[in-house]
C-alpha cells in the first residue's frame, strides 16, 4: 500500500493490527523500520528531537521527560495545552499532546468541547 514511500514512515502498531495473532502481518510488512517484534517500542534521533514510537497494545509505566506527545489511536484530531498527569493545566511542568488519528477508519462525530 505505501509502495515507494514504505521507507519514510516511522510505523507504530495498533489495536487494528492485533486483529491478527501478535500483529504479525504489521510486521512482516514493515520489517526492522516497525522495531523490533514484540517489544512494543523503539526510539531514533531526527535533527534535534529525540522521539520514541510506543505501541498502545503495550503497558508502559509513565513516559517520562516528554515535552510533546503525538497519539494516533481514536479516531479524530484534538490537542492540549500542557498539563499534568491529573489533565490540570501546568504550563510549567505540563506536556502538550496531539491526537492525529485521522488514518485507517472513518472519524468519530465532531464535538466541540471548551
Amino acid at each position: 500500500m505505501w509502495g515507494r514511500f514504505k521507507a519514510r514512515p516511522r510505523p507504530v502498531p495498533g489495536n487494528h493490527d492485533y486483529m491478527t495473532a501478535l500483529a504479525q502481518p504489521y510486521y512482516d510488512y514493515f520489517g526492522a523500520q516497525a522495531g523490533p517484534a514484540g517489544r512494543g517500542y523503539y526510539s531514533y534521533d531526527l535533527g534535534g528531537w529525540h522521539l520514541v514510537a510506543l505501541n498502545s497494545n503495550v503497558v508502559y509505566d509513565a513516559a517520562a521527560g516528554a515535552d510533546v506527545v503525538l497519539v494516533a489511536h481514536d479516531h479524530l484530531y484534538e490537542r492540549f495545552a500542557p498539563q499534568d498527569p491529573d489533565g490540570k493545566p501546568d504550563v510549567t511542568r505540563g506536556i502538550r499532546q496531539f491526537t492525529a488519528g485521522t488514518g485507517g477508519s472513518d472519524l468519530y462525530a465532531m464535538v466541540n468541547r471548551k
